[in-house]
């Protein structure tokens, strides 16, 4: 078999692209699925808590919760 490696960039290509077309979705079956959310601690998600915060985390907790909350998730 004679596979070939993508890089990077072409698959994020190929990702983007799937996306426009509508072609980037996929099935989830809620009785087999599960929702993890790790290390969201506040060491991570708080400006100024620590330097070891991280800009990215505090900016994906809104779209967490949202994610959380159409789980049934409090």
């Amino acid at each position: 078999m004679n596979e070939r490696s993508c890089t990077a960039e072409e698959v994020t290509e190929m990702a983007r692209r799937a996306c426009r077309e509508g072609r980037a979705t996929f099935e989830l079956d809620p009785r087999r699925s599960a929702l993890l959310m790790i290390d969201m601690q506040d060491e991570f998600v708080l400006p100024g808590w620590i330097a070891y915060w991280v800009p990215e985390a505090t900016r994906i907790i809104p779209r967490g919760a949202r994610l959380m909350a159409t789980c049934g998730i409090e």
